[in-house]
């Protein structure tokens, strides 16, 4: 499964899903506009969330939503996807790779895994 532009909420969250082996906790869904851009934040980060949608974000993905986050935010016309707080185990390699090209200092990523919902 592949996502394009002008696809849905929908079909972003069954992308995730799908290409992350990881079931997606909780889906704000504050309307049905098509999404082009999105926002990823990995561990806790609706802190961040006026700033990505000021920046032109059709969607925030994050964990670790609370209640009443979701419900501001669905108020506010954001829609969130919360794949949970380990969504950053997805980027390990990746930015172990990017040390070590960059900095040129000898980078492993971990193996160890944290997530207590295993």
């Amino acid at each position: 499964m592949k996502f394009n532009y002008g696809d849905t909420l929908d079909s972003l969250v069954h992308l995730i899903e799908n290409k992350t082996g990881l079931k997606t906790v909780n889906v704000v869904k504050a309307d049905d506009r098509i999404i082009n851009t999105a926002a990823v934040i990995g561990g806790a980060g609706m802190s961040y969330r006026e700033a990505a949608f000021n920046k032109g974000a059709d969607v925030l993905i994050t964990g670790d939503v609370k209640y009443h986050e979701a419900y501001d935010a669905k108020a506010a016309g954001h829609n969130i996807i919360d794949a949970g707080h380990y969504l950053e185990v997805l980027m390990t390699s990746g930015l172990a790779e990017l040390i070590d090209d960059e900095l040129d200092v000898p980078v492993t990523a971990s193996k160890v895994s944290t997530n207590p919902f295993e």
